[in-house]
Formats: structure tokens, sequence, C-alpha cells
């Protein structure tokens, strides 16, 4: 009966450890890229270049110099749709919640949108574009001329500023995932003691060294989760060059010893008590 109780125990507390991780992960893990899309109007960047030659130059002489090799046409009524929702709402009018829920978001104010690589009508010139620079877009047969820079951000370059919806894909998940985690551990079967038996108070003896177990569990698992994707340029949890996989080792290490805590505690309770 005994060994059968403690197996239970150990089923309940691990699970809970693993939804409560899964949790984090789809909470903490960003788009490996998204594109940031802003409206250029050189006529005001060339009144802003530091330079006086660059300054004198012709309005498409200037254009010219910079989207060398970066420019792309575009044309159709799509296009014209997307040109005119990215001014909008950068502009602070979006058209409707969609491009609402895109404008950039944070400290450097919100004058961009963001898309993934994969959506229309981006994803038809996507292979056209650098990933070390901005690309242009040009909406062709347009008077005056209209431009847009799109850059593509890795998790590094664009968590402070994207919309939390674009930014952290499989956030919807991790609230089920936690409910669930919490779930197993409120429901699984517990042992019911005789009413003559001598028992520790469970708040003390189960719940709070549990509770705090789950805490630091959390906190240390979650700490390369948050704090790589901020810092490094790669962004690997692993990655061996820059030395982040040291990182991950030492969270997920001390993560191991909240998972442990709770019974360390009870088995240190019982020897003092004896």
């Amino acid at each position: 009966m005994g060994s059968k109780t403690n197996l239970i125990e150990i089923v309940r507390r691990v699970l809970a450890c693993l939804f409560l991780a899964a949790a984090l992960v789809t909470f903490l893990t960003p788009a490996p890229a998204l594109l940031r899309v802003s409206s250029v109007d050189f006529v005001q960047e060339q009144k802003r270049e530091l330079f006086a030659d660059d300054r004198r130059l012709p309005l498409a002489d200037y254009i010219a110099k910079e989207t060398k090799e970066r420019l792309v046409s575009v044309q159709g009524s799509e296009w014209q749709d997307f040109f005119q929702g990215v001014s909008a709402t950068a502009s602070g009018k979006p058209p409707n919640n969609a491009w609402s829920e895109r404008r950039s978001q944070g400290w450097l104010g919100a004058d961009s949108v963001f898309f993934r690589p994969d959506e229309a009508p981006l994803n038809r010139v996507t292979g056209n574009m650098s990933k070390s620079g901005a690309t242009y877009l040009t909406l062709a047969n347009s008077a005056p001329a209209q431009y847009l820079s799109v850059l593509y951000q890795v998790p590094f370059e664009m968590l402070d500023s994207a919309p939390p919806g674009l930014a952290y894909p499989f956030r919807s998940f991790s609230l089920w995932l936690a409910l669930l985690g919490l779930a197993i551990y409120v429901l699984l079967p517990r042992a019911k003691h005789p009413p003559e038996a001598l028992t520790y108070s469970r708040l003390r003896a189960v719940l709070l060294p549990d509770l705090l177990g789950f805490f630091l569990f959390g906190a240390f698992f979650a700490m390369p989760l948050f704090v790589i994707p901020h810092v490094a340029s790669a962004g690997n949890l692993f990655d061996v060059e820059g030395g982040w996989i040291f990182l991950t080792l030492f969270g997920w290490l001390f993560a191991l010893f909240g998972i442990s805590l709770p019974y360390t505690f009870r088995s240190g309770l019982a020897r003092w008590l004896k």
C-alpha cells in the first residue's frame, strides 16, 4: 500500500511539473522571425541625412542610392490595400482590429506593423528579401511613388516591439496546459489515513513544500527560455559556440532541485519530529 501511495505521489508531481514546463515553453517560445514593415518617406529621409552631398542629390538619385539592389516593384489591388493598411496603421488609424493587432509596441513607438514571413501578400516576395538589411517595396504605377521598408527580424531584434500575439504564437495553449497540470495535481487520488493516525498538517508538510518546489522549478526552467531570445542573436537555447547552452544547463539543473525539494523537506521534517 505504501509503495503504491508513493508512486501516485511521484506521478502527481512529475506530471504537474511536465505540464508546467509545457506551459512555460508555449508561453515564452517566440516566433523564429517576423517581418517589420514601415512606410518610407524618402523626401524626409533625405532632409535628415548627415552628409551634405546626400542632401543635394536629386530625389530620384537619392532613392536609387538608398534602395540599390534591394527594391522590389509590386502591383495589384491586394498590394494597394496592403500599402494603405500599413500607412494607416502606422499613423494610428488602423482599418480594422486585425491591423491594430499588428501595430508595433514599446518604447520604439508604433510606427510599424508586423507580419509572419509566410503571410500574404508578403510571402510572394520573401524570396527576394534581404535578411541583413531593409528590403524596399514600391507600388507600381502609383503617383506619387509609395515605398515600404521590410526588415527581417529574429527574436533578438523584434521582441521589444512586436505585438505579443505575433511574437509568441503558441501562448494560447499555455493557460490550458497549466490548468491541466493543476487538475492532475488536485484530482489524482490521495491516500486516506485512518481517523486515529497521527499525521503532519497537509498545508505545512505537503502543500507549501510543493508550492515552493513548483515555483523554483518554474523560475529556473523559464530563465533560459526568457533570457536567451532577448539577448542572443542566434536565440538558440543549446548554442555551444555562443556559450548559451551553459545558461540552459544551469537553469534546468536548478529546476530539478525544485522538483526534489518537497521530498527533501518532508524527509527532513520526518527526521526532526522523531
